[in-house]
């Protein structure tokens, strides 16, 4: 059983009303809950998702980094929210703020208790609880194995005890 997990899309906006319209926007949820804003790509790592926010905030200040380099007379800023599927500019913040930011929510994304790597994915046994949820099959299968071993040297051990009394 598997199921995705969050992601972050990095784009360049022109937003609509702003006094300071430019910005590299990181959108939680993905690029269906990106601004319509949207410019055509022109950077690197730009329209993409990305599911480490760290990555996705390094990639937002690089691109707006190469965008004041070839726009010096533009105010460009990095902004990250979520639209909650409606149009919204997201609040102005600085570069170090987005780094700030991204790593601040790496360190609270869901870890697999098997590898400690973050769950891209979140595979686990069927009719289990999704704190038991690993990063792949893999590491399910791993897991499981893990905790089956556990288990079965509880019972034994609880067994043992029983028929020492």
């Amino acid at each position: 059983m598997s199921n995705k997990t969050e992601k972050w899309f990095v784009s360049r906006q022109s937003y609509w009303g702003e006094e300071s319209p430019y910005a590299v926007e990181i959108a939680y949820g993905g690029l269906d809950y990106a601004n319509p804003d949207m410019l055509c790509t022109k950077y690197h790592g730009e329209g993409e998702e990305y599911t480490d926010p760290r990555e996705a905030a390094t990639t937002a200040v690089e691109i707006a980094q190469a965008w004041r380099k070839d726009c010096p007379d533009k105010d460009i800023t990095v902004r990250v929210g979520f639209t909650h599927g409606f149009t919204m500019p997201f609040d102005e913040d600085t570069d170090e703020a987005a780094i700030a930011w991204g790593e601040k929510k790496y360190e609270l994304l869901p870890k697999c208790p098997h590898c400690g790597e973050v769950m891209e994915e979140r595979w686990t046994r069927a009719l289990c609880d999704d704190e038991d949820a690993c990063c792949s099959e893999n590491c399910a299968n791993m897991y499981f194995e893990e905790q089956d071993d556990d288990d079965q040297s509880d019972t034994d051990e609880i067994e043992r005890n029983l028929d020492l009394e």
